[in-house]
């Protein structure tokens, strides 16, 4: 019936299609296609599928002993809230990453109800080398900081705002920590997620589950789409998370170049 459907649609908008005078009916049928996909923006996390997806994971982890979860890119802490609830504290180790000093005091803040022995809190992001990096935001505590500094006047936005901050690579940090797989990656780090990946060529094939987020800040970190996919597709399935479960990617293609806030989830092929 849907095939049906989508026959006699195509059947009634090709005629029409490339004309000059149909152009904001079909830019509005594009858009409304983004928003079917759930690659529609900044979204609200319980709103997203970004919790179903923990669900799901806490589902598949049932049987372990411990549940290892780094959030690289805590903000101000909402995300981790959620991931102790989801998951509960009594096998949970959570290892929260917010390199911004004025935003870390924010999330140790947030978390104070949270905390409990095996939540760590550290003070400085993952990156491709070790290093003193400066981030830029365009306001204090916001969610867009990020080490490029973004260019964002379209939306009346300054990123002029700069502190500096402290980078560490993933795999030095689990060979200090002693840290020998990852159950869940999160990555949230405004245009950088490849490079936090990238630190991580000794625990890559370790994590089971990854999740990253692909939008607006990739054009400031000239980073696409393809580079994860070929960074990964060896290792992992990737999925795009949708609002009630993951419909998986086969292969790459140029449509997924959307830079659109948009998350998605890569399951190791070993599970």
């Amino acid at each position: 019936m849907i095939g049906l459907i989508f026959r006699l649609i195509k059947m009634f908008l090709l005629p029409h299609a490339g004309k000059v005078e149909k152009y904001y009916a079909f830019r509005s049928l594009y858009e409304m296609s983004i928003v079917g996909m759930n690659m529609a923006g900044e979204g609200d996390v319980y709103d997203s599928g970004e919790f179903s997806v923990l669900q799901m994971i806490k589902n598949k982890l049932e049987a372990q002993e411990k549940i290892v979860v780094f959030d690289v890119g805590a903000n101000v802490g909402n995300y981790a809230r959620g991931v102790i609830d989801i998951f509960g504290k009594d096998r949970l180790e959570l290892h929260c990453f917010e390199p911004s000093p004025t935003t870390f005091a924010k999330l140790k803040d947030n978390l104070r109800s949270h905390n409990y022995s095996n939540l760590h809190l550290h003070n400085f992001g993952l990156s491709d080398k070790a290093a003193e990096i400066e981030m830029f935001q365009d306001a204090e505590l916001s969610g867009m900081t990020s080490v490029y500094q973004r260019r964002m006047d379209h939306f009346g936005k300054d990123f002029s705002k700069a502190e500096m901050a402290s980078f560490a690579t993933l795999d030095e940090f689990c060979a200090e920590h002693d840290i020998s797989a990852i159950d869940f990656l999160k990555l949230d780090v405004e245009g950088h997620e490849l490079k936090v990946l990238e630190s991580a060529s000794h625990m890559l094939h370790s994590v089971k589950y990854i999740q990253f987020e692909f939008g607006g800040c990739n054009i400031d970190s000239r980073t696409f789409f393809q580079d994860f996919h070929y960074l990964l597709r060896e290792r992992f399935d990737i999925y795009l998370i949708m609002k009630n479960g993951i419909q998986k990617l086969d292969g790459y293609q140029e449509i997924y170049e959307l830079f659109i806030t948009t998350n998605f989830l890569c399951i190791n092929k070993n599970l």
